[in-house]
């Protein structure tokens, strides 16, 4: 009885690894294809900037309805990019910004990456630098 148990734990284990690694790889597909991104204005509504996680999240507003939410992140080495460019004193709350990204999540923390970024006819990530970078994450 306890080789049953342990058999099917392991079983529940390996499903869930299965499961996940399934998702990846559809989320890389998914991402891989450049067809899938958009790009649109908004506005921001909130900008936070973390250190910890070398992260830039935004909310933004006026977004294209093909957006499955209004949250966006930038990670890696592109928040590394916009900020040599000058995020942090270019975009802030109430800003227009027009962006690119693909309009949907795979449940991680319901964010979509932006891989292009440009306010006032100023780029600060350009797509096939944004793009690459996001590409190199997965």
């Amino acid at each position: 009885m306890k080789q049953n148990k342990i058999l099917f734990v392991a079983f529940l284990a390996f499903c869930v690894f299965y499961l996940s690694a399934c998702s990846k790889i559809k989320q890389r597909e998914y991402y891989k294809d450049e067809n899938n991104y958009l790009t649109s204005n908004a506005v921001v509504k909130e900008i936070i900037y973390k250190n910890e996680d070398n992260g830039i999240y935004l909310w933004l507003d006026h977004l294209d309805s093909a957006y499955q939410d209004s949250t966006f992140v930038l990670r890696g080495e592109n928040v590394n990019i916009a900020i040599e460019n000058g995020i942090t004193n270019k975009v802030s709350t109430g800003t227009e910004i027009t962006f690119t990204s693909a309009p949907r999540y795979f449940w991680d923390g319901y964010l979509m990456p932006i891989v292009y970024l440009k306010v006032n006819d100023e780029v600060l990530l350009h797509f096939k630098e944004g793009y690459g970078n996001l590409l190199d994450m997965l």
